[in-house]
């Protein structure tokens, strides 16, 4: 069974071991631990191809881990429901990409419900 909510908690990855599947005999993740308390801001830095942006994606489930566990309050993330979980997440690439359409179709983008507050939040997190 799915887990739809709630969604909070510390961000714990335990000796997280990764593989890209076209690639599986060339773990770029070797057995990752970290944590990130609640309500905490971290920022993940490192020369290029280190992991950082597979941490984001393993944080997202566009991946699976090829080992170890990712949990999110103490909920593995896998027992998570997807939709659920990208619609209360959000990743903040060093280099996002945008799509066709205005900034407000682009904050907007894959959310099921969202009102111009949230939007105007959204875009503007030191204006509150």
């Amino acid at each position: 069974m799915l887990q739809p909510s709630p969604l909070g908690g510390d961000v714990v990855l335990k000796n997280v071991i990764f593989a890209y599947p076209t690639r599986i005999n060339e773990p770029v993740m070797r057995g990752l631990s970290m944590s990130v308390q609640e309500g905490k801001c971290v920022a993940l830095v490192g020369t290029s191809g280190c992991g950082k942006s597979t941490v984001a994606a393993l944080l997202q489930r566009l991946y699976k881990p090829t080992s170890g566990t990712i949990t999110l309050g103490g909920i593995k993330l896998r027992r998570t429901d997807v939709h659920h979980l990208r619609e209360h997440v959000s990743v903040v690439s060093q280099q996002p990409n945008l799509f066709d359409g205005s900034v407000r179709e682009n904050i907007m983008y894959g959310a099921v419900s969202i009102s111009d507050v949230d939007v105007e939040r959204a875009a503007c997190s030191q204006c509150t």
